[in-house]
């Protein structure tokens, strides 16, 4: 009896389980049949004689949270409101046959409505916290295609889509190696008690901790850019810098991320647009920093030229 795992096949097999009248003995799965695909299983069984596949389980479909599911998970501080706002929007949108799901801020006031809540002051910063700070919920991305992730992008004036796309957020490599490299910050900056990304931008001002990451001479130029590009409308740039040896410059631009885990990528189609624009026919590179610790800083070299974020380098600096 030939085996095949295509769905039609499968979906026969259903159909002739839920009509058999008498299994007579389970028969242990043989190694060299052919594999079910991911997340189904099945066992080989016995039938009057003729061995049938019986289906044990099939993948389950992605689970949407309700929205009183939602409301009790914030009532009960399980979530933020952030989150709490996201996922009903989420929840009020999502279909199964869906990879993008238009909305505007308007569609969020009303996710407050349905909560019960009032919207915050500033709604804009609901949807800036889960392009750049965060991913979306889990349970969001649980619903995703595999290899896919949700995010959000802008889709014109007030409005905005959340589609799946090749994961827009990033960890560092587990073979991470860390250098000890003497602190370039000035002592009032730290007397001042500077934090976050305004301590990661007096660290990185002086251009040392580049310099040792990229092996070039670098020299800062501006810091917290906003400048005008066509195919992006404003952008914001955390740092630029220029570097040198004796046969070539580079242009880098330095994304700052003032806590460490995952990071957003969803900036790097703007960096590329300004290092584009700004220093048209120079090499350019992107690096994101991220403030560790008050004296740790991570570096990664990050492209993403081929459409997937791939990290040609990365580095834990100890600055002592």
């Amino acid at each position: 009896m030939t085996y095949t795992t295509d769905s039609d096949f499968l979906q026969e097999i259903l159909d002739r389980q839920s009509d058999a009248a008498e299994v007579s003995h389970l028969r242990p799965t043989d190694p060299s049949r052919p594999q079910n695909p991911e997340g189904v299983q099945s066992s080989i069984f016995e039938i009057d004689g003729v061995e049938e596949l019986f289906i044990d389980d099939l993948p389950k479909a992605p689970q949407v949270k309700s929205v009183d599911a939602i409301k009790a998970d914030l009532e009960t501080g399980a979530i933020t409101k952030y989150e709490a706002l996201i996922s009903v929007l989420f929840s009020t949108l999502y279909h199964p046959d869906q990879t993008a799901l238009s909305f505007t801020r308007e569609d969020l006031v009303a996710a407050a409505n349905n909560l019960g809540v009032s919207p915050p002051s500033n709604i804009g910063d609901v949807l800036y916290a889960y392009r750049h700070r965060a991913p979306l919920p889990a349970w969001i991305q649980a619903t995703a295609t595999e290899g896919k992730a949700w995010s959000i992008e802008p889709a014109g004036r007030g409005q905005y889509v959340m589609a799946q796309s090749a994961p827009l957020w990033i960890e560092a490599p587990d073979d991470i190696e860390m250098s000890w490299l003497e602190d370039p910050t000035p002592g009032t900056a730290r007397e001042f008690g500077l934090e976050g990304t305004a301590l990661l931008e007096a660290i990185l001002r002086s251009g040392d901790v580049l310099s040792d990451f990229l092996q070039l001479d670098m020299y800062h130029l501006q810091s917290q850019v906003r400048t005008h590009i066509a195919s992006f409308g404003q952008v914001e740039i955390g740092m630029s810098f220029v570097g040198a040896d004796t046969e070539t410059s580079v242009a880098v631009a330095v994304q700052l991320c003032g806590q460490g885990g995952a990071v957003s990528l969803a900036k790097m189609g703007q960096y590329d647009a300004y290092l584009q624009s700004r220093f048209f026919g120079h090499t350019s590179r992107q690096v994101i920093a991220q403030l560790i610790g008050p004296h740790k800083v991570h570096l990664m070299d990050v492209d993403l030229s081929d459409g997937e974020p791939i990290v040609r380098q990365h580095h834990l600096y100890n600055l002592v």
